[in-house]
């Protein structure tokens, strides 16, 4: 009824962490897609869990495409796409699914919350977007919209993503009755490179997202979160803060220069060595 796909980049020692118990209990099958992870992540977790199926990409894809690569082996009619740093308990996943279950075909995409608030009793509400860090997909609704958009490397896939399934008139529902604890920006570990590669495609991200759906008017225009990004990178009261905003800066105008968000050789753009 329902498969789990997992994304991982040097997430091994997250994932085994976070989603321990769910992975050993085996209630529903699960899909690690390990993003050609250099640690050799990928065998820890087929050794820790053998029972779970690991696709080895051979490079890098991004978490949209890496998704996508998961979600086409699913041969389920419900497909939940977990980060590995989050907390999803069995029951909690069950819950979820009932939601969907119930619901039919009025929506596409439902979502739990992932951060604890006290809201046990709120019923499933209409949202515009969801995070991506847990989305449970209805495969059938989502065919007539397609899944992410792989031109995106990070960041802003989702929001994509959840334009074009409204745009395709199906519905997203937000269940805060249900929490999914996200241990916010732990999905791989964090580096000066990281950081800046991540930087690097907010900049460039949030511009193909503007452009693509004719969202890039006013304070949205390339040139003016060019000049926005750029006096902060100057002004900024931190070298850290500056550092993020010179990163922006290089991914609006390698996207106003018509690059793309990898390289051709499949490398990602905004890594610094």
């Amino acid at each position: 009824m329902l498969t789990i796909v997992i994304v991982s980049y040097k997430s091994a020692e997250v994932l085994l962490k976070c989603q321990r118990e769910l992975l050993s209990k085996g209630r529903y099958p699960v899909i690690v897609v390990d993003n050609a992870s250099p640690d050799h992540s990928a065998d820890r977790i087929a050794e820790a869990f053998p029972q779970v199926a690991v696709e080895r990409l051979p490079r890098n894809i991004g978490y949209g495409g890496g998704a996508n690569a998961g979600i086409r082996l699913a041969k389920t009619p419900y497909v939940l796409l977990l980060n590995p740093d989050l907390e999803a308990t069995a029951e909690e996943i069950d819950a979820l699914l009932a939601i969907a279950q119930n619901a039919g075909n009025e929506a596409a995409i439902y979502a739990p919350a992932t951060r604890r608030k006290d809201q046990r009793d709120a019923p499933p509400q209409p949202a515009e977007w969801v995070l991506g860090a847990a989305m449970l997909f209805n495969v059938e609704a989502m065919r007539e919209v397609g899944w992410f958009d792989e031109q995106y490397f990070l960041f802003y896939e989702e929001k994509d993503l959840c334009l074009r399934t409204l745009k395709a008139g199906k519905r997203i529902l937000y269940c805060p009755s249900l929490c999914f604890p996200h241990l916010k920006g732990k999905s791989s570990p964090d580096s000066a490179a990281i950081d800046h590669l991540k930087q690097w495609h907010v900049g460039w991200s949030s511009q193909r997202y503007f452009q693509k759906h004719g969202l890039a008017t006013g304070k949205r225009r390339p040139w003016r979160m060019l000049l926005q990004y750029g006096f902060r990178a100057l002004t900024a009261s931190s070298a850290e803060k500056r550092r993020k905003y010179r990163a922006r800066v290089e991914g609006v105008w390698a996207f106003m220069q018509g690059q793309a968000a990898t390289q051709d050789n499949g490398q990602p753009r905004g890594l610094i060595r």
